[in-house]
């Protein structure tokens, strides 16, 4: 995962401009040293794996729009091997599915365009059992009933299990009884190339 959410203001110091204020110069900038890096590496190390993991802005806009920003910074699918980002559920009351999620869908949709397997390099929800339908629970219950059939090329996905940027995202209760039911599905039980 080099140099992950690319297209994010915390990013501005790999580039000569701020990659949201002009993301065309700042993608071919991008585009120019992942291909820079992929070139010393793979011969030396051709058993890396390569996440292409753009912010999630990169895939929706403020209002859950589809946006097609990713593709000023993706280096191509030739020096890839996944596609990925970050798709959190942070509200402590939303029954929030992942089939429902824009973040996700836009996400999913426009990744599978790439043709190489997708991973959710950060994924998360807040956990909140005091509410029908708790948005952890519900999160990853959605996942383990759907990534197999809806959503196939998604091979793989890391889990924010921290309490922070807001939320209290750590695994507990029937949440955490959820994540681990959906990580022992077969569709999880490979995760590299």
């Amino acid at each position: 995962r080099l140099f992950p959410e690319m297209n994010k203001p915390h990013q501005a110091c790999l580039y000569d401009v701020d990659p949201t204020v002009d993301p065309v110069t700042a993608g071919a900038e991008f585009q120019a040293a992942w291909r820079h890096v992929y070139a010393i590496a793979h011969p030396i190390a051709p058993n890396i794996v390569w996440d292409f993991s753009p912010g999630n802005d990169a895939f929706n806009d403020p209002n859950d729009n589809p946006l097609t920003l990713w593709q000023d910074f993706d280096p191509g699918t030739a020096y890839t091997d996944y596609t990925g980002s970050q798709v959190y559920n942070g509200s402590a009351t939303s029954g929030l599915t992942i089939q429902t999620a824009p973040r996700f869908t836009n996400f999913y949709a426009q990744a599978a365009t790439r043709g190489q397997p997708i991973y959710l390099s950060e994924t998360g929800a807040i956990d909140n059992p005091g509410v029908v339908n708790d948005p952890q629970q519900r999160w990853f219950y959605s996942m383990s009933t759907q990534f197999s059939t809806q959503y196939p090329l998604v091979v793989g996905i890391v889990v924010g299990d921290v309490n922070a940027n807001g939320g209290d995202y750590r695994l507990t209760g029937d949440g955490e009884t959820a994540f681990i039911n959906m990580a022992a599905k077969k569709n999880f039980s490979k995760m590299s190339p």
